[in-house]
């Protein structure tokens, strides 16, 4: 019959047509998902977020971890985030323990200038609209700026883990 055949034909269209969508649907969530990933965490692959712990807390994690043989890590970061108040403007602080990343033991092979390494300079966003050797201060302190980037974030300031706590 010519009905069941036609009936056949956009049973299969249909059932086609819903699985194109469903895996055009997760795509576009995946893509979604990737764009709300902050640049600084993008290369991780766990983020364990415990506001309470303490810097002791995070030797004992990174001790135990480094007693493990058989374990699949290959670097535990401890990130330090949070806002201050530059000229009237809300900017958040990101602060990495550079030395803690993959090849940290060579600063030159971070490319992190050593002021920034060292605490005493920042790295900008592009977003702030400072220049490389401008200084900043904040909450009485006095910073040179050591680079500007892009972070993706807005208005960021991009500092050790130690100068980023203080902050």
């Amino acid at each position: 019959a010519p009905w069941s055949a036609l009936t056949a034909v956009v049973g299969v269209a249909l059932g086609v047509a819903s699985v194109v969508a469903v895996h055009l649907i997760s795509t576009q969530v995946e893509r979604s998902l990737e764009d709300a990933t902050p640049p600084h965490l993008a290369g991780l692959t766990h983020l364990l977020q415990r506001p309470e712990l303490s810097a002791g807390h995070y030797f004992d994690l990174r001790d135990a971890w480094r007693a493990e043989t058989a374990t699949p890590l290959s670097a535990l970061v401890p990130l330090v985030e949070g806002h201050v108040l530059l000229n009237g403007r809300r900017v958040q602080v990101v602060g990495a323990d550079w030395l803690a990343l993959p090849g940290g033991s060579d600063p030159a092979a971070l490319q992190v200038p050593t002021d920034v390494l060292l605490g005493r300079a920042l790295l900008a966003d592009a977003a702030l609209g400072l220049g490389e050797d401008d200084t900043v201060t904040i909450a009485g302190t006095r910073y040179r700026i050591a680079g500007v980037l892009e972070t993706g974030l807005g208005a960021a300031l991009v500092a050790d883990v130690a100068a980023a706590h203080a902050l």
